[in-house]
């Protein structure tokens, strides 16, 4: 059952956005190839990203949580993660912008960045010595 894990996360962090995507009033659905394109532009850099990082010895993966099934060295569950979990977060978004005025929390974004840069500064300068935290902070901060 083990090997389960990974795809059931993936699964059950997907399958109540995905069900809910057909109901009339929030019809996500009709914007499925959308996400799909967007999805994929953004995946192609963060997959590229983890199969340079598992190749080096830097990321893995314990394969005791996962089907088997590689791709490029990438458990096909992380393959996924990469769509199921942008497909929650898109869609709670979505969902929370049609049903809720939340015009006043654009007040707090400058804040919540400035915050954001400071805290990855600091982990940049504690774990430095940790390549693959050292580059994400970088990455991070220059996007």
């Amino acid at each position: 059952m083990m090997q389960y894990t990974y795809i059931l996360i993936n699964f059950f962090t997907v399958i109540i956005c995905f069900l809910a995507s057909f109901d009339r009033r929030i019809e996500f659905n009709k914007l499925f190839g959308k996400f799909l394109l967007s999805s994929t532009i953004v995946a192609i850099p963060f997959i590229m990203w983890d199969i340079w990082f598992t190749g080096k010895g830097v990321w893995w993966f314990d394969y005791r949580y996962t089907l088997g099934v590689k791709i490029s060295g990438l458990p096909i569950e992380e393959w996924l993660f990469f769509y199921c979990i942008p497909f929650a977060c898109v869609f709670t978004y979505y969902c929370i912008e049609k049903f809720f005025k939340l015009a006043w929390a654009d007040l707090f974004n400058n804040l919540i960045v400035f915050t954001a840069v400071i805290v990855l500064c600091v982990a940049g300068l504690l774990y430095y010595e940790r390549i693959y935290t050292l580059l994400t902070v970088i990455v991070t901060l220059i996007t």
